[in-house]
């Protein structure tokens, strides 16, 4: 237990780390509203749908790739609505396939 023993006595010689020197209420920012990108949120949902209809040989995030590509490609953004496009695609794909994993019980055999 030399480790903890270190840890206490780190702690005792640094008693600020144990207290902010702020509130709460003084750190706090207004809350950010991250851009949406409903289009790509579709894309994303209907990708899923397709690969999970089971007619795609490509695994399920090479097929990703692909298709959110294919839709940021499709689009006139600059490099950082670019980026936040490919996020809003990437996450609603993640969604997408946890819905349909958790409703379907979805589960392929380990080999």
């Amino acid at each position: 237990m030399q480790t903890a023993n270190f840890a206490v006595a780190a702690l005792a010689r640094h008693p600020r780390l144990l207290s902010p020197t702020q509130s709460a209420n003084d750190t706090d920012s207004p809350p950010r509203e991250e851009p949406r990108f409903p289009d790509a949120e579709r894309a994303a949902r209907h990708a899923v749908q397709i690969w999970f209809s089971g007619k795609i040989e490509e695994s399920l995030i090479d097929f990703r790739n692909e298709r959110c590509r294919e839709h940021c490609e499709s689009q006139n953004d600059g490099a950082l609505r670019h980026h936040m496009r490919m996020t809003a695609f990437e996450r609603a794909y993640a969604e997408e396939v946890g819905r349909i994993i958790v409703e379907r019980r979805y589960v392929r055999p380990i080999t």
